[in-house]
This record gives structure tokens, C-alpha cells and sequence, in this order.
């Protein structure tokens, strides 16, 4: 094999070795654009009259979180006068971490909750509202962190 042939076979390697990085970076980023959706994307669970709409500010890990939630009817109005509770818990481990509060208002109306994920593993928020005393909705949203 003479040197050109040498420089040939050398530069295709080198061309090859960057078509896989870049490839292997293009597929990283599309996977983690299916990781991170919703992340700061409002989402919903409800019954179809009433609708939880919720928000992380970031894709949930170990640690602490506030779970941004607004409760709409069918019409997408908000619903006012209602009482939001929540409760969270590990499917797997049902009452090593369970917890439930009711949820606070801020002053744009969004109903506010504070969450300690302990550990990684499967998580589940329940969502609860009631208005007048009977309960309107209720919802479940299921994690795995």
C-alpha cells in the first residue's frame, strides 16, 4: 500500500469516526427531548367536567419540588371557591413517605405544593378537590423518578 493509499484510508477512518459522533450526539438529543417534554409544559388529569392542570418548573428527581396546579372546568374557565388536597406516596413502599396537605393559593391563583421525593422509584401524587364540601374531581399522576 503506497502512502496516498494510506492518506486515503486514513481520512476515510477519520471521516467515519466523526459521522458516528455526530450521529451518536443527534440521537442523545432526540432522546432526551423525549425525556424533558413536558417539563415546564403544562399537563392535565381529571374526570372530562373537571380538569387538573399542572406544571413541574423541571423534570422531577430526587429532592425538592413545587408542583404548580389550576383547577378548569370542561371550558377551560377556572374554577373558583374550591378546596385542592393533595396526598404522595411511593406505589412500592405505600407509607414509608406518605404525605398529604392541602394545597396553598398564590396570589395568580395557582394552587402551590411542596414535595420531597426521598428516593428514586415509582411516585404517586393524588389530587383532590372539593367545592362546598363534596368533592368535584379527583386525579391521580404517576411518576417514575
Amino acid at each position: 500500500m503506497g502512502r496516498g493509499a494510506l492518506r486515503q484510508c486514513m481520512k476515510r477512518r477519520k471521516y467515519m469516526v466523526i459521522k458516528s459522533k455526530i450521529c451518536a450526539t443527534a440521537v442523545f438529543v432526540i432522546i432526551m427531548a423525549f425525556v424533558y417534554a413536558g417539563c415546564g409544559a403544562s399537563q392535565s388529569v381529571g374526570n372530562g367536567d373537571y380538569i387538573f392542570k399542572y406544571e413541574w418548573p423541571e423534570k422531577p428527581k430526587v429532592g425538592d419540588y413545587i408542583l404548580k396546579v389550576n383547577l378548569v372546568d370542561k371550558t377551560g374557565a377556572s374554577v373558583e371557591g374550591a378546596e385542592i388536597s393533595a396526598s404522595y406516596d411511593m406505589p412500592s413502599m405505600r407509607g414509608a413517605h406518605a404525605t398529604t396537605e392541602t394545597m396553598k393559593r398564590n396570589a395568580r391563583g395557582d394552587y402551590l405544593l411542596p414535595i420531597h421525593f426521598a428516593m428514586r422509584g415509582d411516585w404517586e401524587i393524588v389530587l383532590s378537590a372539593q367545592k362546598d364540601g363534596v368533592e368535584i374531581v379527583a386525579a391521580t399522576i404517576l411518576l417514575d423518578i
